[in-house]
């Protein structure tokens, strides 16, 4: 995607999720925000005929088939968004969720801190203890996420019918992610300021994982964590201001912040600005 086309998607996202929508009665603005959000979309290449015939030898069901069994691994919790058009079958629904995910990318102008603090001016105090006994990894993502100053950019929505499905497209332009089991299920999220989204499901050493990555123009940056720790809102990536192009940074954005994407409890990407934690 070009410039002239990040430029107006990013307008048309605006128009159609910021403060004050005016999309829905432009059908045209629409139809141009779902082609653009759909090339923002890595492209996925599809297995030729076969090859998936020996995927149950690794482990792996044909594409398409229902997985039997727990399904830690997938964002089962994450909530099918989105109309899609009536008769449509379910393998065109299958090659479309991203257009259900378009429709739930929403915009918010109001700061994390003040959200946080609204949940949390109820709840009864925690005990030194037992924050001691909450994982590092959580803390520092909580930390940044939960900063008084901290901007939520975008909520990404994720449609959770792909939790039900083994997709591991064929190519190079899926990445490598940094797992020692079993890849269970890798999607493309779509490009946001100059890197591209992805995540995954893997079956761990030990237990299941999530997994994020960035992809900006070959730099990645990636984790993976244990379902456990996931739901605890503990995956979080961060991008500082230094490393994002200065035409692909968000306008708000100063030099002491971060630009953070933390899939969190709810099944919801959060793209977010946050002060830039001391090293």
């Amino acid at each position: 995607m070009d410039a002239a086309a990040r430029a107006e998607l990013d307008a048309l996202r605006l128009r159609a999720y910021g403060p004050s929508p005016d999309i829905a009665d432009d059908c045209r603005a629409v139809e141009r925000l779902v082609e653009l959000e759909e090339l923002a979309l890595p492209a996925a290449r599809m297995p030729e005929p076969g090859i998936l015939a020996s995927a149950p030898a690794s482990g792996l069901p044909p594409d398409g088939a229902v997985v039997d069994g727990p399904r830690d691994a997938a964002p089962s919790d994450a909530r099918v968004v989105g109309v899609l058009p009536a008769g449509e079958s379910p393998r065109r629904r299958r090659s479309r969720w991203h257009i259900a995910l378009v429709a739930a990318v929403a915009i918010v102008a109001l700061p994390l801190g003040v959200a946080a603090a609204a949940r949390t001016s109820a709840q009864p105090a925690v005990s030194s203890a037992a924050a001691g006994a909450i994982p590092a990894g959580v803390r520092e993502a909580l930390a940044f996420v939960r900063h008084p100053q901290a901007d939520k950019l975008i909520e990404v929505r994720i449609d959770g019918s792909f939790g039900d499905y083994v997709d591991l497209p064929i190519g190079d332009d899926v990445p490598v992610f940094p797992v020692e089991g079993l890849m269970t299920w890798v999607e493309p999220l779509g490009d946001y300021y100059g890197w591209k989204l992805w995540i995954a499901g893997a079956r761990g050493a030990i237990e299941n994982e999530n997994c994020m990555l960035l992809d900006g123009d070959g730099t990645m940056r990636a984790d993976c964590v244990s379902t456990a720790l996931k739901t605890q809102g503990g995956l979080l990536l961060s991008v500082p201001y230094a490393e994002l192009a200065p035409e692909d940074r968000p306008e708000v954005m100063t030099a002491d912040q971060s630009l953070g994407f933390w899939w969190g409890p709810d099944g919801v990407v959060t793209i977010l600005l946050s002060p830039t934690p001391p090293d």
